[in-house]
C-alpha cells in the first residue's frame, strides 16, 4: 500500500564552458509519503507470519548548504507471528516539529524598541505519533470470502445512503445526489453464493402470467368423474 508523491531529486548535471556541447541534468524520482509492505504466510494452525516494512517520509524545510530537497524518513522493519483475527499495533514513529512565525506592521515594526509593540510572534509545536493496526483474517473457502466481501460492500452502500440523506453534505453535482452502489447482481457475489439479504421472497411472489396462445380450460361441472381424472 502506497500513499505517496513522486518527488524529483537532482542526481547529476553536466555543462560546457566553450559552448560546443549541451548542458543536461539527470533527475530521479523518489516516493515520499507512507509505504506499507506486508508479506503474509499462513503457518501451522491458526497463526499468520507477517513480514512488515513501514516507511513514513516527508519533505523538510530547506537547510543552509543543502543543494537539493531534504526528506525526513521513519522506517520499521520487523517480522511478527499473530493468530487469526488477532490485532497487532505498530508504533514508535514519532515526529516533533516546531514552527516559528513573526508578523509586524510595515515601517512601524522596524522601529527600535518601539517596534516591538507592533510585532507579534507565534510558536507552534506539533507532535505526531504514527500508529498502524493490522488484523489478519484467514479466508479458507469461497463462502468466507463472500461473507467478508458482502459485509464491506454493504458498509459502503450504507455510508452512501447516509451521506445522501444528510443535508449538510454537498452532492457531487448541484441538485443531483450521488447514486449509491448497485446491489449485488441477482443476489450473487463474485463467488456465486446467494446473499441472505437479497434472496427473493418466493412466498409472496405473484404467479406467472398465462401465455396468450394457451387454450383456456373449462372446469367440468357434470355428474360423475371429471374427464381425464384417475379412476
Amino acid at each position: 500500500m502506497e500513499v505517496a508523491q513522486e518527488v524529483p531529486f537532482l542526481t547529476g548535471q553536466y555543462s560546457t564552458t566553450n559552448g560546443t556541447g549541451s548542458a543536461f541534468q539527470t533527475i530521479e524520482r523518489e516516493e515520499v509519503g507512507t509505504i506499507l509492505t506486508v508479506t503474509p504466510t499462513i503457518s501451522e494452525g491458526d497463526t499468520v507470519l507477517l513480514k512488515l516494512q513501514v516507511e513514513s517520509s516527508s519533505l523538510a524545510a530547506s537547510a543552509q548548504g543543502a543543494v537539493d530537497l531534504i526528506t525526513n524518513k521513519r522506517q520499521i522493519t520487523t517480522s511478527v507471528l499473530i493468530k487469526d483475527t488477532g490485532t497487532l499495533v505498530l508504533g514508535g514513529l514519532i515526529q516533533d516539529s516546531v514552527t516559528n512565525t513573526e508578523n509586524s506592521i510595515p515601517l512601524l515594526g522596524s522601529i527600535p524598541f518601539i517596534g516591538e509593540l507592533f510585532r507579534t510572534r507565534n510558536t507552534e509545536k506539533t507532535k505526531t505519533n504514527f500508529l498502524i493496526f493490522l488484523q489478519p483474517h484467514i479466508l479458507r473457502n469461497d463462502a468466507q470470502a463472500a461473507v467478508e466481501t458482502d459485509a464491506k460492500y454493504d458498509y459502503i452502500r450504507d455510508q452512501q445512503r447516509i451521506l445522501n440523506k444528510d443535508p449538510r453534505v454537498l452532492p457531487l453535482q448541484p441538485y443531483q445526489p450521488a447514486d449509491p452502489l448497485p446491489s449485488m447482481e441477482n443476489g450473487h457475489t463474485t463467488s456465486g453464493i446467494l446473499s441472505p439479504d437479497t434472496e427473493p421472497d418466493r412466498k409472496h411472489s405473484p404467479p406467472p402470467a398465462p401465455s396468450p396462445d394457451a387454450t383456456p380450460v373449462t372446469p367440468y361441472s357434470g355428474p360423475g368423474t371429471a374427464p381425464g381424472a384417475p379412476q
